[in-house]
């Protein structure tokens, strides 16, 4: 370990602090010697942040870590720990409520986890010549209130070796699949090869004794770096809160960790963090202080960095938001929220977006002027917001597909509770479809989701047109999918090219709008008789793309997460695949965790189809690394588990985090298709898709989805 000179002597800083809030700096004693304390005040929603800054230029060790201890007492707070370069470039990892720790703790970060966020030339850590403390606003808290943090042992720690555990932080049901991931970092070669298999054990939260040993599989060595095992625990099935406990042994000792902890219970993942998703996209909904610069009031931001409403994503949150409440019809009004509100608002808006004359959907409604000298929307506050809108009178198939189908969604979740609200919602489902039918699509993307808003209306009405429209459109997929192992990286294949004569999948990144492709094939399918020639074809190709590319995927890494895309390699003639989003499409160098859990969503469809559950346990596995399990064992949604990542919203004074927003995730690099996230909007800025498809997920695995 490596002393920072000077970190408990309170005249070395220079404190700073946000607006109103307050800040000061004192030595005290701490748990063996001199410590710091840094005492605050953020005594409104104005004073955001409070902190101070210590010289600190020095060249950082090859793979080291920030190591102290810490203690605080105060409400729930984060912690921004800073180092800045010569060039200005500020890099930061933010640890989510650190003041609520009371007694004395011990926190090592890795600089793989300080990422840039602002400021300088280069996004790659220089030569650090600062280093900072900073306490923030929790995302929970809207007093931040008063309290101290103190500091003691403020260090350079060598890369040392060291071992990784990551798990789902919220928790597993009781039947469900239970794993963990293990990774051996920065070890000698000798140490990679062989040797034995690390002790995993469940402990009870808060006990020192274990009561079952984990199986564990050796992974060895993965292109993702390191060396990896996962430990199975799926057999433990007695409800209550845990960690897992593991036990290394090297030549050089035993390396010993403690998971975060987690919960074992019935619908414990849709207990925990429903409330979250409602809170956030409550949160969202469109500024009505200036409704007569608003041409269709109502709606919600697209993200909290794009101000405009936007229909090609308001219509799958609007479907997610009705599969919810139609699979816990029991919900509404739950622990503070209101669910059936929140779709009665959201569908307000839906209806007034549809052209009156012909039924189809406009694409939305931008703010005039937006890049033309207008403020930057991250400074814009619904107190400050009144920028003049305008509707925007396009159409596009991809809207108004998935118009259809979620309008019919929102009236089967609707017809008890508001039977005109659910009348109106079908009408406009309807007649959105036959302006589908008008512009008569061909490309797979449309053909799909117009294949599933038919299933949809099906289900809504039992017209039988409807159930015809579906069974022409699949005859036209059927033969567009990429069936040859032969020419598939490993043996992947079964995704659908675009159209008869494109053999590519420019669709896949970005994928959730194009979901209809397999939950409409599916729902098809399960709507004819067994005897049906069409369902024995439509069962046989969900097989094969659910085995030969979501399963033979998912099985590429320890942590079971399926790949994003199958892209053509020049090279070698086959079509590569790729675990993460390419800079050169659509998706853009795009974390995509909408994506993977709609794949594990259509996995978990299909195994009820053909009555085989174990598909379910591939679901569970992508909604697992959304919530924890994942190379960077952190929780994807603001203010649930116990670590969340640096998120887009953590620069800004007006545009803090708000519990349950759920960030794009985790991107890679391209050249290697490792894991990376970063500080820009590709990683950490917040998208609705992605808590739909979470809350389709959470209700369709823990839930009672109609007809089950």
């Amino acid at each position: 370990m490596e002393p920072i000179p000077h970190a408990e002597d309170p005249d070395a800083w220079s404190t700073y602090a946000d607006g109103p809030a307050q800040v000061a700096f004192d030595r005290v004693q701490g748990r063996t010697g001199a410590a710091l304390r840094i005492s605050y005040s953020l005594v409104d929603q104005v004073g955001n942040w409070a902190g101070g800054s210590l010289p600190f230029d020095r060249p950082l060790p090859e793979s080291a870590r920030i190591g102290f201890w810490i203690r605080s007492q105060g409400l729930p707070n984060n912690l921004e720990i800073k180092l800045v370069d010569a060039a200005g470039g500020c890099f930061m990892r933010t640890i989510v409520n650190a003041t609520a720790t009371s007694d004395w703790k011990r926190v090592e970060l890795d600089l793989r986890e300080v990422r840039y966020v602002w400021g300088g030339t280069n996004k790659t850590l220089g030569r650090p010549v600062k280093f900072e403390w900073t306490v923030a606003r929790g995302y929970g808290t809207v007093n931040g209130g008063s309290g101290w943090v103190e500091l003691e042992g403020l260090c350079l720690v060598g890369a040392n070796p060291r071992l990784e555990m990551s798990v789902g932080q919220v928790g597993f049901d009781p039947d469900s699949p239970k794993r963990a991931v293990l990774r051996l970092v920065n070890a000698p070669a000798a140490w990679t090869n062989g040797g034995p298999l690390p002790r995993v054990k469940l402990v009870p939260k808060g006990w020192s004794m274990g009561l079952l040993g984990a199986k564990v599989a050796d992974w060895g060595l993965h292109s993702w770096g390191g060396r990896y095992w996962v430990a199975d625990f799926s057999r433990w099935k007695w409800p209550g809160k845990y960690e897992l406990v593991a036990e290394l042994d090297t030549p050089a000792g035993a390396l010993k960790l403690r998971s975060y902890p987690f919960e074992i219970g019935s619908k414990v993942v849709a207990r925990r963090t429903a409330r979250s998703q409602f809170n956030y996209i409550r949160n969202t909904r469109y500024p009505t202080n200036h409704p007569h610069a608003d041409p269709v009031p109502g709606g919600y931001y697209d993200t909290e960095f794009d101000i405009e409403k936007w229909m090609t994503t308001t219509p799958t949150w609007v479907w997610g938001m009705a599969r919810f409440l139609r699979c816990f019809p029991d919900l509404p009004g739950h622990d503070g929220y209101d669910p059936l509100n929140e779709l009665e608002y959201a569908t307000d808006f839906m209806l007034a977006m549809q052209n009156p004359e012909h039924g189809g959907v406009y694409v939305a409604v931008n703010a005039v002027n937006q890049n033309n000298g207008a403020p930057w929307p991250g400074d814009v506050t619904v107190e400050t917001d009144t920028w003049p809108r305008t509707l925007t009178r396009n159409y596009g198939l991809d809207v108004n597909t998935a118009y259809a189908g979620a309008m019919a969604e929102a009236a089967m979740a609707l017809t008890n509770s508001d039977p005109a609200r659910a009348a109106a919602c079908l009408n406009a489902a309807v007649r959105a479809w036959r302006w589908c039918l008008e512009q008569k699509p061909s490309m797979t993307q449309d053909l799909g989701d117009l294949m599933w808003a038919s299933m949809r209306l099906h289900e809504a009405t039992g017209d039988g047109e409807y159930l015809r429209c579906a069974r022409e459109l699949a005859e036209k997929i059927l033969p567009r999918q990429f069936r040859d192992p032969q020419r598939g990286q490993d043996g992947v294949c079964g995704r659908f090219f675009r159209t008869d004569e494109a053999k590519d999948f420019n669709y896949q990144y970005k994928y959730v709008h194009s979901v209809g492709i397999e939950l409409g094939l599916l729902e098809l399918a399960g709507a004819l008789p067994a005897d049906d020639p069409l369902r024995v074809r439509l069962i046989e190709a969900m097989r094969l793309y659910v085995n030969a590319f979501l399963a033979k995927t998912a099985a590429g890494t320890p942590y079971g997460v399926v790949a994003q895309g199958l892209e053509p390699d020049a090279a070698s003639g086959l079509f590569k695949v790729y675990y993460f989003a390419l800079s050169r499409y659509f998706g853009c160098s795009h974390g995509l965790n909408c994506d993977i859990m709609s794949s594990g969503l259509v996995a978990l469809r299909f195994g009820r189809l053909v009555g085989e559950p174990a598909y379910a346990d591939l679901a569970w596995e992508q909604l697992q690394w959304v919530l924890g399990k994942n190379p960077f064992g952190f929780c994807m949604i603001t203010g649930i588990g116990t670590a969340n990542p640096f998120t887009m919203t953590h620069p800004s004074k007006h545009k803090g985090p708000i519990f349950g927003d759920l960030i794009n995730g985790i991107i890679g690099t391209e050249d290697l298709g490792m894991p990376s996230y970063d500080a820009i909007w590709g990683s950490s800025e917040y998208w609705k898709p992605h808590n739909a498809m979470f809350l389709a997920l959470i209700a369709e695995l823990e839930g009672t989805p109609p007809g089950q």
